[in-house]
């Protein structure tokens, strides 16, 4: 949690003007002393709940013959009489509301009949104090994290950088004596070496306490509205200060104009640094700035020409590429030498629910997490068959979900192995994946067991019924409904029957002239699953409850849908309610599932669809073209089902899979068999 981020003007001028009658009989004189200050508040790295604000003044003189004065006074006057005509020695020292000094000066001052008045300039802070500093962030974020603070003296030409404690998602360091007086600290961040966040404060040190915070990196959340910081003019009149020109977005690659903007026209003299994720970028008042995509945070410090005078304001944001919402954008290619990712021959992606990649690879045989930093892929960790051994078999699906209370979130993965499917168990909180167990299906001693040659299309979770759901077929080419219940943290077997145990069951799909299945899911308001084959059929499964109150999906039914429009049928895509987006070779139809209703059907002539994803975010479908080497955007209107093409984007291979995000905001291209590239696009849902 922050602690508080302004600037401080301290007392930084103690006119003490001397004014004498000097009788040059008696050698004495009378002195008037006038106390002329600014004061000023502060909110930054200081010490908690300590006053910062000079309320009263000890001043004090050493003069001839041994002779001394000492007062305190809260006025801005004082009357000294008879003092010694000669040489005084005075100090002045502003004290805070607990008598502590704050700020200190010292001056020789003859005093005569001709020389009446002097100034003492408090250009000294008083003391050595502490400085205290925690910075935290999501540790789930990091697999290699480094931190690196650098704590520079206002006025200071060369930062001095503080060694830090790193432990989970945290990095602390203590440094004692530091000269009371304004500092800059800077923070920055590092993955495996790739600058992911940062920070600059100001900091204000006391004699003899402890300035202390705890600060938060800003790492991909959502954006912070911007803070302000107050300066104090040369009248001591509060001055509010705001960043301007950063909204929630900024155009990435872009200049961008930002200013540090006062509420009022003060004429003020200020120094303003600007710190783009903790790294000095510009400096003035005003600064033309350019960003490159990602989340930022942009600090701006400010400071006069007085002492104890830091003050530090920031807003997060982030820098997109101007593009309409739903449209991919920002692409970049990787391949396994520049993402550390085994792709290639048999090639699975799945994006889990918190945003990182899982990756298996059939060719290695081996899974991988990953996370999108910035630009960049960060590998955090790897896993072999040596380790996991139903790694070696081919994954045809993957699907997550289950999460429970401690972050876990049931995954799983299908094989082409007698369609296996095996059980692991990712931890968001941890970055940890742990295999439970892998299942075969039906496979006992008995006359009516079945097994399964292939699974056919994506698995998903169903979250009324508690289970995941996919399609396999059968030897003879039949198809079934597969569902397995599946927990979190250890094996599970649904029902034992004649001394076999079971994690798999099966519904065949039967008299519905319903062979070579390839597609699958489940209508967005859950009350149906909707399937089809590669001949065009497309069945539902419709919710009932049995006697028990149980709710099943076993309700099966042909559609009205011509088999011979949707022949060549390959990827089925819940939209919004009891709409569905069917996509088969060079044609894309629209279907209103409850009501048994083509919506649309458009040709796309030359078309070879391999791949088909919906954004629930904008209500956009992204049609991967393997032929043409392109990606198609279509715009869905969910009340009509009408499709309009809104976008158009090359390929850099000619790619057949593709993994959008959870939240819509991220967008993979891949090849399941050979390519060892793959394309990453960027969407702003806004």
């Amino acid at each position: 949690m922050r602690k508080g981020i302004s600037a401080v003007l301290l007392p930084l001028l103690l006119a003490v003007v001397v004014l004498t009658s000097c009788r040059q009989d008696g050698g004495t004189g009378t002195l008037r002393i006038i106390l002329d200050s600014t004061n000023g508040n502060t909110r930054l790295i200081s010490p908690e709940n300590y006053p910062l604000d000079v309320v009263k003044y000890r001043i004090s003189g050493s003069g001839p013959g041994g002779a001394t004065f000492n007062i305190t006074t809260t006025k801005t006057s004082a009357t000294l009489e008879g003092l010694a005509v000669g040489v005084w020695s005075l100090a002045a020292t502003g004290l805070n509301e607990n008598d502590d000094g704050i700020v200190q000066g010292m001056t020789e001052f003859t005093l005569t009949a001709n020389s009446t008045s002097a100034v003492i300039k408090l250009d000294e802070l008083v003391g050595q104090g502490n400085l205290s500093v925690s910075a935290v962030w999501d540790a789930d974020t990091t697999k290699d994290p480094e931190v690196k603070f650098i704590l520079t003296p206002q006025h200071g030409d060369q930062g001095e950088t503080i060694p830090a404690t790193i432990s989970s998602g945290e990095a602390s360091f203590i440094k004692q004596n530091l000269e009371s007086g304004s500092y800059i600290l800077q923070a920055q961040l590092y993955d495996s070496g790739v600058l992911v966040a940062g920070f600059t404060e100001a900091v204000r040190i006391v004699a003899d306490e402890t300035s202390s915070a705890e600060i938060s990196f800003s790492l991909d959340r959502f954006p912070i509205t911007p803070g302000s910081l107050q300066l104090l003019d040369q009248s001591g009149i509060p001055v509010q200060c705001t960043i301007e020109g950063i909204g929630e977005e900024v155009n990435a690659g872009e200049t961008v104009s930002v200013a540090l903007t006062p509420s009022r026209n003060t004429g003020m003299d200020c120094t303003v640094s600007w710190y783009v994720d903790g790294i000095l970028t510009a400096t003035g008042m005003q600064a033309e700035i350019e960003f490159t995509p990602g989340h930022h945070r942009l600090d701006a410090v400010a400071y006069t020409d007085k002492i104890g005078s830091y003050g530090s304001t920031f807003v997060s944001f982030d820098a997109v590429i101007s593009t309409a919402p739903g449209i991919p954008g920002n692409r970049i290619m990787f391949d396994r030498t520049s993402s550390g990712l085994n792709v290639g021959a048999s090639t699975l992606m799945h994006i889990l629910p918190d945003g990182k990649l899982v990756v298996f690879s059939g060719q290695n045989r081996s899974m991988q997490l990953a996370s999108l930093v910035r630009n960049d892929i960060d590998v955090l960790d790897s896993w072999t068959s040596s380790e996991y051994p139903p790694l070696q078999n081919m994954p045809a699906s993957a699907v997550s979900g289950v999460k429970d209370g401690n972050n876990n979130h049931a995954l799983l993965l299908g094989t082409n192995n007698g369609a296996n499917t095996v059980h692991f168990n990712y931890n968001s909180s941890t970055g940890t994946i742990d295999y439970i167990e892998e299942s075969g299906i039906y496979r006992c001693s008995l006359n009516d067991y079945q097994t399964f040659s292939k699974i056919m299309g994506p698995a998903f979770y169903d979250p009324v019924q508690d289970r995941y759901m996919m399609l396999a077929s059968d030897e003879d080419g039949n198809a079934y409904l597969l569902n397995r219940e599946m927990r979190r943290l250890e094996p599970f077997k649904d029902f034992t029957y004649d001394g076999c145990d079971y994690t798999l069951r099966a519904s065949l799909l039967d008299g519905l002239v319903f062979t070579d299945v390839v597609a699958i899911d489940m209508s967005t308001d859950r009350r149906h699953y909707i399937m089809g084959s590669s001949h065009g059929d497309v069945v539902v499964a419709d919710e009932v409850t049995d006697q028990f109150g149980v709710v099943w999906k076993t309700d099966m039914r042909k559609t009205s849908l011509e088999r011979t429009k949707l022949s060549g049928l390959r990827v089925i895509d819940a939209a919004a309610g009891d709409m569905a987006v069917i996509t088969g070779k060079d044609y894309i139809s629209v279907y209103d599932i409850g009501a048994d209703e083509e919506l649309s059907h458009t040709v796309v002539t030359g078309a070879d669809f391999q791949d088909m994803a919906f954004n629930h975010e904008t209500g956009h479908i992204y049609l991967l073209d393997s032929g043409a080497s392109r990606l198609l955007t279509y715009q869905l209107d969910q009340i009509s089902g009408r499709i309009e093409q809104v976008g158009a984007t090359d390929t850099t291979e000619e790619y057949d899979a593709m993994e959008l995000s959870p939240n819509g905001t991220i967008l993979i291209l891949y090849g399941k068999n050979g390519i060892q590239s793959f394309d990453v696009f960027r969407i702003n849902i806004r």
